[in-house]
């Protein structure tokens, strides 16, 4: 189905990121691209733009700078996005894909200038910092006519859909990865730094945890995120995390490699509650290109984005992620699975990131966040998102 309004891309012009940006601009022309990056003039940025011009004229693509290890910027850049969309100059936000993000781990680098890890706050702070200051520009789907309609707000999935003429509403996509695995929710709460010096090299297995506590948490505070939107019954939009697998690095923007420094591979070495079989013949045990991750981001966006009448299978998955060829028309959004994919293959959240399980501390995660980002002042919020365009 011909996706229609904004496909927002974080590091649109790197690796993956660019990847993303072509993938979209073959299979959704009337798509509206905009691409995150620090420098929009930089020699990546013109590249993937001059690839993706190739394609043809009709393509809709812009560059706009953000700089995502600074809470002010992403503010401003939501700001001005959904200012744009109000009066019409762009169209709703159909998609975001949260692709940026740090892999630097290895080193003991200084604080932002908002006090927080840089590593957690690149991958866990930003991406979520983004998803909420956006909400007001993304696409408005099925269940905004419930809200208005006399009576009680259904408050189930299955009532809301009752209720409402399938529409599409929005997406986004985290980029996560398996080294998540031996991350910790309280690692960046705890004294791990020791009073050392910025610029020390990180042991291996710090540095991992360091970097998957940062993807654990990410993926948990937008998962609690997505069930507050259940909850108030009237925010349709969808969120998941697809792991891309073991991505062959690119020479020209593997930073860590040239300085010298271990490179952190993002591979799927294991995944609470798969079978050690499903896991020795992972799709994700190979080294990739970027456009075998990108290709099966894009197909999921498309998805996840679009009420349709198409089979909803992503796979085999073997997690009992509701995929199963499944027909119907079908909004994910008013659907109660959380879904997280590898590659392609979909599985039920909760079955690869066990916490999930445990809406109490889900809950814990999501409040620490939302203080963090200086969304929230610590207490359950009780005051509904604001509606979507």
């Amino acid at each position: 189905m011909a996706l229609t309004g904004t496909a927002i891309i974080t590091s649109g012009d790197g690796p993956l990121g660019s990847s993303i940006t072509l993938e979209f601009a073959k299979r959704q022309p009337r798509l509206h691209l905009l691409l995150v990056t620090r420098d929009p003039s930089s020699a990546s940025v013109k590249q993937v733009c001059s690839r993706v011009r190739l394609l043809g004229a009709a393509r809709s693509l812009e560059t706009v700078p953000a700089d995502l290890s600074k809470f002010s910027s992403i503010l401003s850049f939501a700001d001005a996005t959904v200012a744009r969309v109000r009066s019409g100059e762009i169209p709703p936000i159909a998609v975001l894909v949260n692709c940026a993000g740090t892999t630097t781990s290895y080193e003991l680098d200084g604080r932002t200038v908002e006090g927080f890890d840089r590593v957690y706050q690149v991958n866990c702070l930003a991406p979520f910092l983004l998803t909420v200051s956006l909400l007001e520009g993304f696409r408005a789907g099925s269940s905004r006519s419930s809200t208005r309609s006399a009576g009680p707000r259904p408050r189930t999935a299955t009532a809301t859909a009752a209720a409402a003429v399938m529409a599409p509403g929005a997406c986004v996509v985290n980029v996560g990865c398996s080294a998540m695995t031996p991350g910790n929710l309280e690692f960046f709460e705890s004294d791990w730094e020791k009073g050392r010096e910025v610029g020390t090299q990180l042991g291996g297995k710090e540095g991992l945890k360091r970097f998957g506590s940062s993807k654990l948490l990410m993926s948990v505070a937008m998962y609690a995120l997505r069930r507050s939107f259940l909850a108030f019954g009237h925010i349709p939009l969808d969120i998941c995390t697809v792991d891309p697998g073991h991505i062959q690095p690119s020479p020209d923007t593997d930073t860590d490699t040239q300085r010298g420094k271990p490179r952190l591979q993002i591979t799927q070495r294991t995944r609470t509650g798969l079978s050690p079989v499903l896991r020795l013949f992972s799709k994700t045990a190979a080294v990739n290109e970027p456009r075998v991750p990108a290709k099966a981001i894009v197909e999921i966006a498309c998805r996840h984005s679009n009420c349709d009448n198409e089979s909803s299978s992503s796979g085999s998955g073997g997690g009992g992620g509701g995929g199963g060829g499944e027909r119907g028309n079908r909004c994910y959004y008013l659907d109660n699975t959380e879904r997280y994919y590898i590659l392609d293959d979909e599985y039920e959240a909760g079955s690869v990131i066990n916490v999930l399980r445990d809406g109490k501390i889900v809950d814990n995660v999501f409040q620490r966040v939302m203080r963090q980002v200086g969304m929230a002042d610590g207490t359950k919020t009780t005051t509904p998102p604001p509606e979507m365009i």
